[in-house]
């Protein structure tokens, strides 16, 4: 499934569950609005090892793999684990890029955090357990398959500072962001939550309020789930 009243086709993968345009403006409309930018001491490191196996995927599953498979087409498994080829529809560019399992050839393919680690650190993510931490950094809504090209220009690049070109594009792209957003409880600039709404031209001419942070003191960030030992789904 995906999100629901973007112009265009769907984005595969782009957001891992049914998500209408219409529920996340009002998300949006109640995000806390922060009033510092950046906040120092973002380390990648503070989220823990990159694609935990067993964090989210379950058990030896490596997040990489499974979101590999998830967002690929043609994928080839011949262990029924580990991704070795595929085509990716690039969901910034729609682009077709080839998938070839290598040191020269895998970084074509990249993970994308839809909302930047270090941007998640300074909406909120400072607060979290390192667990807690670890667990968003291997969340599969947020998490996006795209080209090498797509993933180094946006980089850390909040909503008001990168957008994928095309109107459908940024559409789907934000509206995950607020899925993620929302999800997590995390913070937005007034630039970035600006920038989301004019991605949305059916909210454009909606106001939002905006929700002091204080509204929600109290929540710790996402809990850790049950321990389980399955293998990547064949």
């Amino acid at each position: 499934m995906g999100v629901t009243g973007c112009a265009g086709p769907a984005v595969p993968g782009i957001v891992a569950e049914e998500s209408p345009v219409s529920a996340r403006v009002a998300d949006l409309d109640v995000l806390p609005v922060r009033s510092k930018t950046w906040l120092p001491g973002y380390s990648r490191a503070a989220f823990g090892p990159a694609w935990t196996p067993g964090v989210n995927a379950g058990g030896e599953c490596d997040t990489r793999e499974a979101v590999l498979a998830r967002d690929l087409i043609d994928v080839v498994r011949p262990d029924g684990y580990k991704v070795t080829r595929g085509t990716l529809i690039s969901p910034y560019t729609g682009a077709r890029v080839s998938f070839v399992r290598g040191a020269a050839t895998s970084p074509a393919v990249l993970i994308d955090h839809l909302v930047s680690l270090a941007d998640a650190w300074s909406a909120g993510a400072n607060g979290w357990t390192p667990q807690q931490r670890e667990r968003f950094a291997n969340d599969p809504v947020e998490l996006l398959m795209v080209d090498e090209a797509s993933n180094q220009t946006k980089s850390d690049a909040t909503t008001d500072a990168w957008l994928p070109r095309s109107p459908a594009g940024r559409c789907h792209l934000v509206t995950a962001q607020v899925t993620v957003k929302a999800r997590y409880r995390l913070l937005v600039t007034r630039a970035e939550r600006a920038a989301m709404r004019r991605s949305w031209p059916a909210a454009r001419s909606r106001r939002g309020a905006t929700t002091p942070a204080g509204r929600l003191q109290g929540w710790v960030g996402p809990r850790p789930g049950p321990a389980t030992s399955r293998r990547c789904p064949h």
